[in-house]
């Protein structure tokens, strides 16, 4: 698996410095934090989860409005329960790489619109089983100007297909298909144009 993200990885970096040549390109990304506490009342049921997402991404413009671009980065989730007096923890490590494409429109001095869109992969451990994802969307953004090359960056709602494996005894396999705005699904990140 090594090998096949570090091959990845250079191919990516031989496309972009080809692709660069008098194109503008950004460096950036987003940093999540997000914790949730579910209590049933009356039943001594007490779940807590904490997640924590790293997602570098990298792109070029190769017109005006069009780029490509790669997310690529780390996911992780610690999950603490309670029932009936038992208390259990598991902690959850992914991996996930997200190449996208990206068109802007509605270009000002301000800012802009864009819609990113794209497949990925998400691949991890977490408490004996083994997670594999793949999916394929669209996700709405905007982009807000702060000066010298820096931009504030937020996408807002998925439109897409999830198809998630986990390795367990038995097998489970989900299949979600997602189409609406929720706070589930922003993200905010920075990026540096040059």
């Amino acid at each position: 698996m090594k090998r096949v993200v570090f091959t990845f990885a250079m191919t990516l970096v031989t496309m972009t410095s080809v692709l660069a040549q008098e194109r503008t390109m950004w460096i950036g990304g987003s940093l999540g934090v997000s914790h949730s506490e579910n209590k049933l009342d009356g039943t001594g049921t007490n779940t807590k989860q904490t997640n924590i997402d790293i997602l570098p991404e990298l792109g070029v413009f190769v017109s005006e409005r069009f780029a490509i671009a790669i997310r690529a980065g780390y996911e992780h989730t610690k999950v603490k329960s309670v029932d009936d007096g038992m208390e259990s923890k598991s902690k959850g490590h992914d991996v996930v790489i997200n190449p996208f494409v990206r068109y802007t429109f509605l270009n000002g001095t301000i800012g802009s619109l864009f819609v990113d869109g794209g497949v990925g992969t998400k691949f991890g451990k977490s408490a004996g089983s083994t997670l594999t994802e793949f999916f394929v969307g669209i996700k709405p953004g905007a982009m807000i100007n702060i000066g010298n090359g820096f931009s504030l960056l937020t996408t807002f709602g998925n439109f897409g297909y999830n198809h998630t494996t986990l390795k367990t005894h038995p097998k489970t396999k989900y299949n979600d298909l997602n189409f609406g705005f929720n706070l589930d699904n922003v993200t905010m990140g920075l990026i540096y144009n040059f």
